[in-house]
């Protein structure tokens, strides 16, 4: 397990990299819902 700390809405992950992304209690306060 590693663990990083990123923009949520500016990754710096390549597109399908990940098989399961967890969020908890952080859309609410994300300033571009849409995106």
């Amino acid at each position: 397990v590693s663990f990083q700390v990123a923009d949520a809405l500016d990754q710096p992950f390549l597109d399908g990299q990940f098989n399961l992304v967890w969020s908890m209690e952080s859309g609410e306060h994300m300033p571009n819902k849409k995106k």
